[in-house]
Formats: structure tokens, C-alpha cells, sequence
């Protein structure tokens, strides 16, 4: 699954892209889903 910005503009700086991966993960958990892994770019977002 692939999450993009709207108008693919650079708003994920690293310590947001990390703090946004964080937290996916984190609501993953408590729901019991599982996230192989999870990684992205300045304007983009790869959950597997």
C-alpha cells in the first residue's frame, strides 16, 4: 500500500516520516495487524 501527499509535496522530513511510521505501526499493533515493513519518502509512504 502506498500513501501519497495530495499534491506530492516534500512535507515528511525525517523526523516526521519517522514519527508517522512510529505511530502506524503502533495502531497497527493494538489492532492486531500485521506490518512487514514500512518505509518512504519526503512525499510518500510504503506500508507492506
Amino acid at each position: 500500500m502506498q500513501f501519497l501527499e495530495k499534491n506530492r509535496m516534500p512535507l515528511l522530513k525525517q523526523l516526521v516520516l519517522e514519527k508517522v511510521c512510529a505511530d502506524i505501526v503502533s495502531n497497527a499493533k493494538e489492532k492486531g495487524i500485521y506490518i512487514d515493513r514500512i518505509n518512504g519518502y519526503d512525499e510518500h509512504l510504503h506500508v507492506f
